[in-house]
């Protein structure tokens, strides 16, 4: 199984000391150790990043120990200047994730952000044969980590 995860939730999802870590307890080994791997690509996803350096070493290490998918982050930004003529919204400010799911086709993305979760859902958004991703937001969630979804170009 593939999934995004929002580089806002990075901390929640690999720094397990903070008290709100607990509702992604399940996705660091998940990725760590199990057959999870995380996808990542597109340059506000690159830029947000960089905000973040203890993450961006992270994902650095999780690449070389082949846990994480790198897309063209050319793709990713012109699949998110298409989003962005979908929708104008101005409270809408996640549309490179949105962008990410169309590009990689990834069946989950992992947040936090109630805000966006709305626009992470609609139908419009996504071009015929990508599906609308689940969206792992709590402990509860922990079945959506399966092998279900793995694409062969992906393993």
């Amino acid at each position: 199984m593939i999934v995004i995860i929002d580089v806002n939730c990075l901390p929640r999802v690999f720094n397990r000391k903070k008290d709100d870590g607990d509702e992604f307890v399940d996705v660091e080994p998940w990725i760590r150790e199990g057959i999870g791997k995380m996808i990542v690509g597109g340059s506000k996803y690159l830029q947000e990043l960089k905000k973040m350096p203890r993450y961006l070493t992270l994902v650095n290490e999780l690449k070389k120990n082949r846990k994480v998918i790198s897309i063209f982050d050319r793709d990713v930004d012109n699949e998110e200047r298409r989003v962005r003529q979908v929708c104008r919204d101005a409270d809408f400010d996640d549309p490179h994730l949105v962008a990410l799911v169309c590009v990689s086709k990834c069946p989950m993305i992992c947040t936090a952000d109630e805000r966006a979760m709305p626009y992470l859902k609609k139908r419009e958004f996504y071009p015929r044969g990508v599906k609308r991703p689940k969206i792992y937001c709590k402990k509860g969630c922990a079945s959506l980590l399966s092998k279900k979804g793995i694409r062969d170009f992906y393993s």
